[in-house]
């Protein structure tokens, strides 16, 4: 059983805060999409994850592939049916986050307090759901099953172990926001210089191991679909 996903860069803008290279947040924009055929697609920004599932899941079931690969795609599936749910709310996150950097460089601090705590809601509601489907995967990966189906889902538990990073990195982000809405705090400029290098460096990891799970199904297309 195959993940499918589809990646989008975003195009940092630096107008949104004070002339740094931005994080994606700003003012996201659709970006190259590459897809595979299978039931999970994740939209990767300089410094955030967007999960986004496919309609259908395919099963791909062969004895050879190990006694107990039904079991795994049942918990794959399963875990494809989280993200699907929580895809939503992900992509919110992601509009209110750029309208919160929007709301700063304009001098709106209570709509910009709003924004935030929507998506630190969101986040908090969505970061369970993610490890959820990820201990699914890690469960499956566990199982009886082929050698190169196990590589695979050892490389979408790492992708989908980055994207809760970079939710946690997001919700980092938006508590600070809260705390200091205009940034006026000394500290306050590096701490979000530092969290937008930390979801960058994540964000990056994630593609990184999103492009392994890719050459091993490549590699394996008899057993991977």
């Amino acid at each position: 059983m195959k993940f499918k996903r589809n990646r989008a860069v975003t195009v940092p803008d630096s107008a949104d805060t004070g002339g740094e290279a931005s994080s994606g947040y700003d003012r996201p924009t659709a970006g190259q999409k590459r897809g595979r055929k299978n039931p999970i697609k994740i939209v990767l920004s300089a410094a955030a994850a967007v999960i986004v599932v496919a309609a259908a899941v395919a099963l791909f079931l062969i004895v050879h592939f190990g006694p107990q690969t039904g079991q795994a795609n049942q918990l794959v599936n399963e875990a494809a049916g989280i993200l699907s749910d929580v895809s939503p709310q992900i992509n919110q996150v992601d509009t209110l986050l750029g309208s919160a950097f929007q709301q700063l460089s304009q001098n709106q601090p209570d709509a910009e307090k709003a924004s935030l705590n929507q998506a630190k809601t969101l986040v908090n509601q969505v970061l369970p759901r993610l490890n959820q489907a990820k201990g699914d995967i890690d469960q499956a990966m566990a199982l009886n099953i082929s050698p190169a189906y196990q590589d695979y889902l050892q490389a979408e538990s790492t992708s989908i172990g980055h994207v809760i990073e970079l939710s946690q990195t997001r919700l980092a982000i938006a508590e600070l926001l809260l705390a200091d809405p205009t940034l006026d705090k000394p500290d306050s400029q590096k701490k979000l210089s530092g969290l937008k290098q930390a979801a960058a460096q994540q964000s990056s990891a994630a593609q990184q191991a999103e492009d392994q799970a890719n050459r091993i199904a490549d590699e394996h297309p008899d057993e991977i679909k």
